[in-house]
């Protein structure tokens, strides 16, 4: 189980060299389609805090990696699941696909 989604990502846009810095602004990018997965799952009967990590599909390279907390649902489907669950209620998961 996975996620598949395009995240924006915004910076001060440099360049360097010589020892010094140019800084263009503030810039905002979207990345290609990213592998969103959780790759791991602790807590406690109140709450769950997971890692979710963000890779290229292209080239296999990990861009970033999150932590996400929220309540445990000691009813619920296991806690992998409710993570994947809850990411998708988040705005910026929105549009994501299953994959």
């Amino acid at each position: 189980m996975a996620l598949t989604h395009s995240i924006d990502i915004t910076g001060i846009k440099t360049i360097s060299g010589n020892g010094f810095v140019y800084a263009f602004g503030e810039e905002t990018i979207t990345t290609e389609p990213l592998y969103i997965k959780v790759v791991g799952v602790s807590g406690n009967k109140l709450n769950l805090t997971a890692t979710v990590t963000f890779t290229s599909q292209v080239t296999g390279t990990v861009i970033t990696t999150k932590s996400y907390q929220f309540p445990l649902d000691l009813n619920g489907a296991n806690p992998i699941k409710q993570t994947y669950e809850y990411l998708k209620t988040l705005p910026e998961f929105a549009n994501a696909t299953d994959c």
